[in-house]
């Protein structure tokens, strides 16, 4: 074995140390404003669906509706706050490919409890949150690493080195 070469050892690993540690503290936050957009964005879809009820469309429709309208939501705010990233053709194609997806899943769900909780009280209310978390749990996935996946990691003297020659925030690149 023998002594590490220079440049090598103690320095790396304490470098790669750092990025996993800003890498779980990145997680964290992120996990803690899609939880805080989710909230959010759950009441928008929730108080859309219930209208839609209350209008008179079916269930399934009513449904979608309230669906489509938090989806807005949820791609706007977990875009520019959440993930921090930019919109871009390709973000927004992945994202209605993963939230097509999520919504025959969402809808499935939903669907399924509203038929086997039939004549119970809460049935609406009950299928519409197991649904919400069943596909929100997908979705924070699919959003972290496929629609705003982030970028090979990077030292920080080359960020603020690509920052400099790029005039960009730590050597991010308009998409």
């Amino acid at each position: 074995m023998g002594t590490p070469a220079p440049g090598t050892g103690s320095a790396q690993n304490s470098s790669a140390q750092n990025s996993s540690v800003q890498n779980r503290s990145a997680l964290r936050t992120q996990t803690l404003r899609f939880l805080v957009v989710g909230v959010g964005t759950l009441l928008l879809d929730y108080a859309t669906y219930r209208s839609m009820l209350a209008l008179g469309l079916p269930i399934s429709w009513a449904k979608l509706v309230g669906f489509a309208v938090g989806t807005t939501a949820t791609y706007l705010l977990n875009r520019a706050w959440t993930f921090g990233a930019r919109g871009g053709s390709v973000a927004v194609v992945r994202f209605l490919g993963l939230y097509a997806v999520t919504l025959v899943l969402n809808l499935a769900t939903n669907a399924l409890l509203v038929h086997l909780l039939l004549g119970r009280p809460l049935r609406i209310e009950i299928a519409f949150l197991v649904a919400q978390a069943v596909t929100s749990a997908a979705n924070f996935v699919g959003l972290r690493w496929l629609v705003f996946r982030p970028g090979p990691p990077q030292p920080a003297d080359a960020r603020a080195a690509s920052s400099r020659a790029t005039g960009t925030r730590n050597g991010e690149q308009d998409t």
